[in-house]
């Protein structure tokens, strides 16, 4: 009887990996294609300073987190689409700050600008902590004045 019992189970566990491993992607499955559409709106209202309510920010976190952990180019993805983001918005910012013709006004803006931008860098990357521990880019914003000079040649 035991025997029987062994192989029922050892068939029936046979059975269930074959099945998963020929059926197609569990939809349920968190994937950057699937995330992407809810983190890039949250993502730009945090980029401009608007108001984003606390379940969204916690949402992020968790989108981001479950992307990194189960799509297998997901770090890669999201880190690549938010550079993207942050780039097109840098270029936005300068030419918004250059033009103003005058230095009275264009120190104003660029001063303005800047206590954004440094604002920004202390909560923008929490949560994406994620994508800096999957792809290695942790270790260059552990310093605090590495992380100043990152802010400062970067903008």
């Amino acid at each position: 009887m035991k025997n029987l019992v062994a192989v029922f189970f050892l068939v029936a566990n046979i059975l269930i990996i074959k099945n998963l491993l020929t059926q197609p992607r569990i939809s349920g499955l968190p994937s950057f294609d699937r995330y992407w559409p809810v983190i890039e709106p949250l993502f730009l209202k945090l980029l401009h300073q608007e108001a984003v309510d606390k379940a969204k920010w916690q949402d992020l976190f968790l989108l981001a987190h479950q992307i990194c952990l189960c799509d297998l180019k997901g770090c890669t993805k999201l880190h690549s689409n938010l550079q993207k983001i942050i780039e097109s918005f840098l270029r936005q910012v300068m030419s918004n700050v250059f033009t103003d013709q005058e230095d009275q006004a264009l120190l104003k803006a660029y001063t303005a600008e800047w206590r954004k931008f440094v604002t920004q860098c202390t909560y923008l990357p929490v949560p994406f902590s994620e994508i800096e521990i999957a792809l290695g880019l942790k270790a260059a914003y552990d310093d605090k004045k590495q992380n100043k000079e990152i802010r400062i040649f970067g903008w």
